[in-house]
Protein backbone atom coordinates (compact mmCIF):
# COMPACT_ATOMS: atom_id res chain seq x y z
CA UNK A 1 0.00 0.00 0.00
CA UNK A 2 2.97 2.37 0.63
CA UNK A 3 4.32 2.18 -2.96
CA UNK A 4 0.57 2.05 -4.37
CA UNK A 5 -0.51 5.26 -2.41
CA UNK A 6 3.27 6.97 -3.13
CA UNK A 7 2.88 6.65 -6.24
CA UNK A 8 -0.54 8.11 -6.62
CA UNK A 9 0.37 10.67 -4.51
CA UNK A 10 3.19 11.58 -6.23
CA UNK A 11 1.90 11.08 -9.82
CA UNK A 12 -0.70 13.41 -9.15
CA UNK A 13 0.35 16.16 -6.75
CA UNK A 14 4.38 15.96 -6.80
CA UNK A 15 7.43 15.40 -4.97
CA UNK A 16 6.51 17.55 -2.16
CA UNK A 17 3.05 15.79 -1.22
CA UNK A 18 5.18 12.32 -1.81
CA UNK A 19 7.47 11.80 -0.19
CA UNK A 20 7.94 14.99 1.41
CA UNK A 21 4.86 15.16 3.00
CA UNK A 22 4.06 11.40 3.77
CA UNK A 23 7.49 11.80 5.80
CA UNK A 24 5.83 14.67 7.77
CA UNK A 25 3.06 12.40 8.23
CA UNK A 26 4.87 9.74 9.50
CA UNK A 27 6.62 11.82 11.69
CA UNK A 28 4.32 13.33 13.56
CA UNK A 29 2.50 10.42 13.88
CA UNK A 30 5.17 8.30 15.19
CA UNK A 31 5.65 11.17 17.63
CA UNK A 32 1.73 11.22 18.82
CA UNK A 33 2.02 7.24 19.28
CA UNK A 34 5.18 7.50 20.99
CA UNK A 35 3.54 9.94 23.39
CA UNK A 36 0.11 8.57 23.94
CA UNK A 37 1.23 4.57 24.33
CA UNK A 38 2.16 2.86 27.17
CA UNK A 39 6.58 3.27 27.44
CA UNK A 40 6.97 -0.95 27.68
CA UNK A 41 5.85 -0.86 24.28
CA UNK A 42 8.41 -1.47 21.48
CA UNK A 43 6.74 0.07 18.08
CA UNK A 44 8.91 -1.15 14.77
CA UNK A 45 7.31 0.08 11.46
CA UNK A 46 5.57 2.62 8.94
CA UNK A 47 1.63 1.93 8.82
CA UNK A 48 1.26 4.86 10.62
CA UNK A 49 2.52 7.08 7.61
CA UNK A 50 0.55 4.16 5.12
CA UNK A 51 -2.54 4.86 7.08
CA UNK A 52 -1.95 8.74 6.31
CA UNK A 53 -0.88 8.81 3.35
CA UNK A 54 -4.06 6.74 2.69
CA UNK A 55 -6.48 9.85 4.59
CA UNK A 56 -4.55 12.45 2.66
CA UNK A 57 -5.40 10.47 -0.77
CA UNK A 58 -9.09 10.36 0.28
CA UNK A 59 -9.71 13.83 1.42
CA UNK A 60 -8.00 14.82 -1.99
CA UNK A 61 -10.08 12.61 -4.07
CA UNK A 62 -13.21 14.52 -1.89
CA UNK A 63 -11.88 17.60 -3.12
CA UNK A 64 -10.61 17.34 -6.54
CA UNK A 65 -12.83 14.70 -8.41
CA UNK A 66 -16.00 16.84 -9.71
CA UNK A 67 -16.82 14.22 -11.92
CA UNK A 68 -19.50 13.13 -8.54
CA UNK A 69 -21.64 15.08 -6.49
CA UNK A 70 -20.19 15.34 -3.24
CA UNK A 71 -22.71 12.83 -1.02
CA UNK A 72 -21.47 10.01 -4.07
CA UNK A 73 -17.73 10.81 -2.76
CA UNK A 74 -18.68 10.87 0.60
CA UNK A 75 -20.03 7.65 0.34
CA UNK A 76 -17.11 6.61 -1.56
CA UNK A 77 -14.40 7.94 1.03
CA UNK A 78 -16.47 6.18 3.77
CA UNK A 79 -17.38 2.83 2.09
CA UNK A 80 -13.59 2.99 0.62
CA UNK A 81 -12.44 3.42 4.77
CA UNK A 82 -14.61 0.65 6.09
CA UNK A 83 -13.47 -2.39 3.79
CA UNK A 84 -10.02 -1.38 2.70
CA UNK A 85 -8.69 0.54 6.36
CA UNK A 86 -11.09 -0.86 9.44
CA UNK A 87 -9.16 -3.80 10.46
CA UNK A 88 -11.14 -7.38 10.44
CA UNK A 89 -9.42 -8.95 13.40
CA UNK A 90 -8.01 -8.18 16.37
CA UNK A 91 -4.23 -9.10 16.78
CA UNK A 92 -2.62 -7.79 19.69
CA UNK A 93 0.80 -6.97 18.18
CA UNK A 94 -0.45 -4.41 16.14
CA UNK A 95 -0.71 -0.98 16.96
CA UNK A 96 -4.24 0.60 16.18
CA UNK A 97 -3.53 3.37 17.76
CA UNK A 98 -0.71 4.48 15.63
CA UNK A 99 -3.07 3.62 12.54
CA UNK A 100 -5.97 5.75 14.01
CA UNK A 101 -3.33 8.28 14.50
CA UNK A 102 -1.95 7.90 11.03
CA UNK A 103 -5.17 8.37 9.55
CA UNK A 104 -6.30 11.46 11.33
CA UNK A 105 -2.95 13.00 11.08
CA UNK A 106 -2.88 12.44 7.13
CA UNK A 107 -6.52 13.78 7.06
CA UNK A 108 -5.77 16.78 8.94
CA UNK A 109 -2.93 17.47 6.70
CA UNK A 110 -4.65 16.70 3.80
CA UNK A 111 -7.15 19.51 4.48
CA UNK A 112 -4.53 21.96 5.62
CA UNK A 113 -2.54 21.70 2.40
CA UNK A 114 -5.64 21.60 0.18
CA UNK A 115 -5.19 25.72 -0.75
CA UNK A 116 -1.73 25.44 -1.68
CA UNK A 117 -2.37 22.09 -3.89
CA UNK A 118 -3.05 21.66 -7.47
CA UNK A 119 -3.89 18.15 -9.48
CA UNK A 120 -0.76 17.49 -12.54
CA UNK A 121 -2.16 17.14 -15.57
Amino acid sequence: MFLVFGMLLSNFFGWKIFPFSALIVGIITNLLTIYMQDSTIRLVGASGMVYGMVAMWLVYYFHFDNQYHWPIRLSRVVAFSLVVMYPSTYQPNISYLAHGLGFVTGGVFALVTLPFLKIRY
